[in-house]
């Protein structure tokens, strides 16, 4: 009996001329997809998304004006401050996936666009900078899409 095993083969697309944009992005778009910043990555938007925003711990100020701690809460209102707290775990949670995200996009673009393209990248803080400003230097144009055809 003959075994046969499959392996899968990684292909890595470096970013170093026009015609590996598209690809380039795809890989981009998916990852921003399944970490859910697609939103606040996309080149294509007319200005730059507002970014990431830690949420905010609830106080016990947040139930009762003036209260300084959950002790100064009456019963429902320490259920209120509960659920608040509940509400902030799920938020914060979210918001380190996007963070993860976000970076792990950040990553890939450092280490896959070609060496003589990095320095387009200097003082660019987000994704979303980053992309536009390689779109800008390596994204085909329509005509040059059209002389392509040609």
């Amino acid at each position: 009996m003959t075994s046969s095993t499959s392996s899968l083969t990684k292909v890595s697309i470096i970013l170093s001329k026009p015609e590996d944009w598209d690809e380039w992005m795809l890989i981009i778009y998916t990852m921003a997809r399944n970490g859910d910043v697609k939103d606040l990555i996309d080149p294509n938007l007319a200005a730059e998304p507002p970014q990431l925003i830690e949420p905010r711990r609830p106080t016990a100020a947040d139930v009762k004006s003036g209260a300084a701690a959950i002790t100064g809460l009456d019963p429902g209102e320490q259920k209120l401050y509960g659920v608040l707290r509940e509400d902030y775990k799920y938020d914060m949670m979210k918001y380190r996936d996007r963070r993860s995200a976000l970076s792990s996009i950040q990553d890939f673009i450092l280490t896959r666009v070609d060496r003589q393209h990095l320095l387009v990248l200097e003082g660019k803080e987000s994704v979303y900078q980053m992309l536009t400003a390689l779109e800008k230097r390596l994204a085909l144009t329509d005509k040059a899409c059209e002389i392509d055809v040609i």
